[in-house]
């Protein structure tokens, strides 16, 4: 079913390349389905998708929300390890993985908004898929255990700090990437602005 509507994943593809001006170096772009929800780069044409839950979406909405993923697991092995690179001048190890993919979202939002058709129907497959409890959380909730709250707080860690970035980036993004900016020359500059108030 992904095979057979992959014009709209080689689109998002497409524009990924296009808005960071990076070429694709990679000829084809291998997926793994694995069962646990997940989504990883793997090398530098391979990346993994989980989809969990959400297998019994309609093959329309499984499809917008599986090429969404593979395209954003893509965009990290666009950009490979620059985006961690810049940030660990400018902070820790560990918030320059939150960067990097506070910096993906980013990507992936801007590439929505260019596709227009493709992002409506993302967002309608998202609701369908929240109704099936996606995305499933990344800890063991029952029974609670020791090592079930520290995933948790790990968890929420991470994600409030993914979101305090992308905030914090968002506003200078949208400007830079109107002035038609390359992503290479501009990441360092707007990190280095950026990134100097305290964490909160």
């Amino acid at each position: 079913m992904l095979e057979a509507n992959k014009k709209d994943c080689e689109n998002l593809l497409a524009g990924v390349s296009d808005l960071l001006r990076i070429p694709w170096e990679m000829k084809e772009l291998y997926v793994y389905l694995v069962d646990p929800f997940t989504g990883e780069p793997i090398e530098r044409n391979t990346v993994c998708l989980g989809i969990g839950p959400i297998c019994s979406l309609s093959p329309t909405d499984l499809c917008a929300v599986s090429y969404f993923f593979i395209s954003h697991e893509a965009a990290h092995i666009l950009v490979w390890d620059l985006v961690r690179t810049v940030a660990r001048r400018f902070t820790t190890e560990a918030h320059a993985e939150y960067v990097d993919e506070a910096v993906m979202n980013l990507i992936m939002n801007s590439v929505l908004r260019k596709e227009e058709a493709f992002g409506e129907r993302f967002q309608k497959a998202i609701q369908e898929a929240g109704r099936l409890g996606f995305p499933p959380t990344s800890y063991v909730q029952k029974p609670v255990t020791h090592e079930g709250e520290l995933w948790r707080a790990r968890h929420e860690e991470r994600n409030h700090y993914i979101t305090y970035y992308r905030e914090l980036l968002q506003d200078e993004w949208n400007e830079l990437l109107g002035k038609g900016e390359v992503f290479s020359e501009f990441l360092e500059p707007l990190l280095r602005r950026k990134i100097k108030a305290p964490l909160p």
